[in-house]
């Protein structure tokens, strides 16, 4: 029997023929109208389709097919194309590309691989090479792209940060994957590590169809060769996602009464809102994303002001419709912030790109803090004492995870270093402290011990009880957003 009659008797739709041929000429895939002569007589020469031509329109006709399952069928590539077509206009990404991606059934694989063990058997050295068939995914996007850009006139490009998935969703799928991987049931290789199932992942079941050479091994476990399905893979789903962009700048916070993330305990608010709300709400609206992810470098507590150039900190923005800004717009962007509040103020806001993050992150244990704080002796402190703090260089201290954090952080004790200290006296029982000092520092506990938890503290070198009354950071030594080169880094 030749390959082509054996293809038709097999009931495989016409771009199913054309995948099995090995061409990748995408105009065997383009999906046209159905009574197109054109599309319904393409030969391009394939010697697998030979002597298949009489029957090639009514093949095309049909949306059932034993491989496929209706997937490369002209109803459901009509049904893709005008749904994504529709859902990337109405969601409004301004993206000037996108990829086009498919989820499809597991069972196709296994579908595939029984075609080409029966086959094998059966037609012997005639049979087609599995390393030259297009795959499903691969038919489906010849077959939908250039109607696709057409629509929404944008450009495929599989390197492009708008991805867009055709979730293809099949009845009987998990009910033939599961007959499959039978066979499995006593491989430890392929079990979840909980619950000793078999995997149901595609590698696992590729691994499994690599073991079965024979029809009458393959026919144990599923149907070989593959039948006609009783019903089509229907459209599940149409899935747009936007590669995350990234928003960076300095804040400063005026406000004691501000928390710096939303804090909520048991479902109650401890404050009326937080950096994060003031900064993020405006630019989630600005970027149309769904979601984002507040990074920034360390942070104060409720009652610490934030002055001088500000925290340093980024935006994740989450699958954001608007990706396309000016430097103009995102200085309007930062003027509306600034004006909705005076408890924060955002300034060098900026656009970044991912890998910009890194400076980030490796900044959060080595750099520099400098705080000012207003400190009580309870027993007052002598000149002597306060000139002598003048004298403390890279003081390293032990710091143990401070009692009011206990509930949320781990026990630890960490060494810090004190740079630098040097006090200013307001009065007999309060002075200003100046402080440089590593990133990650306690300061609430140095200045007061923490019950000796931080050793040595400022209690300890002023040999006289104190306590911290209000606290300023005063900067942050990270050069952030990273500068540009006509620009002048400040920190």
């Amino acid at each position: 029997m030749h390959i082509g009659e054996f293809l038709r008797e097999a009931k495989c739709c016409i771009r199913c023929l054309h995948r099995l041929s090995g061409k990748h000429n995408r105009a065997n895939f383009v999906l046209r109208r159905a009574d197109d002569a054109e599309h319904a007589n393409v030969k391009h020469g394939a010697e697998l389709l030979q002597n298949c031509q009489p029957v090639l329109q009514e093949e095309h006709k049909s949306e059932s097919c034993p491989l496929c399952l209706g997937i490369l069928g002209d109803n459901f590539l009509s049904s893709c194309l005008n749904k994504i077509a529709k859902k990337m206009l109405e969601d409004g990404y301004d993206s000037d590309t996108f990829s086009l991606n498919a989820m499809i059934p597991n069972s196709i694989a296994i579908r595939q691989h029984s075609l080409y063990t029966y086959a094998k058997e059966k037609l012997r050295d005639e049979v087609w090479k599995q390393e030259d068939v297009v795959s499903v995914k691969d038919a489906l996007k010849y077959g939908l792209t250039e109607k696709l850009e057409e629509k929404t006139r944008k450009k495929c490009d599989v390197k492009s940060d708008l991805r867009v998935t055709v979730v293809a969703d099949y009845i009987n799928d998990r009910k033939e994957v599961s007959a499959l991987m039978q066979c499995s049931k006593g491989s430890n290789s392929r079990k979840r590590k909980y619950g000793g199932k078999p995997s149901q992942s595609i590698s696992s079941i590729q691994t499994t169809l690599d073991e079965m050479k024979s029809v009458e091994t393959l026919s144990k476990y599923a149907d070989c060769p593959p039948q006609l399905p009783t019903e089509s893979c229907s459209l599940k789903d149409i899935l747009c996602f936007q590669e995350a962009i990234y928003v960076a700048g300095r804040y400063n916070k005026y406000s004691r009464e501000l928390s710096q993330t939303p804090w909520i305990i048991d479902g109650t608010r401890k404050t009326e809102s937080s950096v994060q709300e003031l900064i993020c709400d405006k630019i989630l609206q600005y970027f149309r994303a769904t979601d984002l992810k507040f990074i920034s470098a360390g942070r104060e507590d409720v009652d610490v002001k934030m002055l001088g150039s500000g925290r340093p900190f980024a935006i994740e923005l989450i699958n954001s419709r608007r990706t396309k800004t000016s430097e103009e717009d995102v200085k309007e962007l930062q003027i509306s912030i600034n004006s909705s509040t005076d408890m924060i103020a955002v300034n060098r806001l900026q656009m970044i790109p991912k890998k910009d993050l890194t400076l980030l992150k490796e900044g959060e244990e080595h750099k520099i803090k400098l705080y000012r704080a207003t400190v009580y002796a309870k027993n007052g402190v002598s000149d002597e004492k306060l000139e002598s703090l003048q004298n403390v260089k890279d003081l390293v201290i032990s710091q143990k995870t401070p009692v009011r954090v206990l509930h949320r952080r781990p026990f630890a004790a960490r060494s810090k270093t004190i740079h630098s200290i040097s006090a200013e006296r307001i009065d007999q029982n309060h002075f200003a402290l100046n402080l440089s000092t590593q990133a990650g520092t306690y300061i609430k506990e140095f200045v007061h011990g923490d019950f000796r938890r931080t050793c040595p503290s400022l209690g300890s070198l002023l040999e006289t009880e104190v306590d911290i009354l209000e606290l300023d950071v005063q900067e942050v030594e990270l050069v952030w957003p990273p500068a540009k080169e006509e620009e002048e880094r400040i920190f």
